[in-house]
């Protein structure tokens, strides 16, 4: 029944593939939203904490990304660190969302959109092979 609605048992893999389109498209527009990117945290080698604004804490720069001491938040990097499986752009390792407030709702969120991916590129790669052995 599952594939049925979704790649049609493996003759409409393009399904899939809008699906991780959509998850890429919905991650990106979250993480543009000024709301979401206040929630979110990264830290350099020296222990100091950054905002997708600039430095957080007593040292304060005006530098998004530290004076390039961070990656600078991409949300579309982001997007696609967090719904492709086996890439790795970094953006996700470097990015996080803070314990406080709504951070955790934002990670759980994200995680979600990291399984759904997982889910749909299987099932994308799986349906795919099976057009090639018809």
């Amino acid at each position: 029944m599952l594939q049925d609605v979704t790649v049609r048992y493996g003759f409409r893999p393009q399904r899939a593939l809008y699906l991780l389109l959509a998850l890429l498209a919905a991650v990106t527009v979250a993480l543009s939203l000024p709301v979401v990117q206040e929630q979110m945290r990264a830290t350099d080698q020296n222990a100091q904490v950054f905002s997708p604004a600039g430095a957080v804490g007593s040292v304060r720069s005006d530098h998004p990304c530290g004076d390039g001491k961070v990656r600078c938040l991409n949300p579309f990097f982001f997007a696609v660190d967090t719904v492709v499986p086996l890439i790795d752009l970094h953006q996700r390792s470097t990015w996080y969302p803070v314990s406080e407030r709504h951070g955790p709702l934002l990670a759980w969120l994200l995680n979600l959109c990291t399984m759904l991916g997982w889910v749909a590129s299987t099932v994308f790669a799986l349906s795919f092979t099976r057009l090639g052995r018809t």
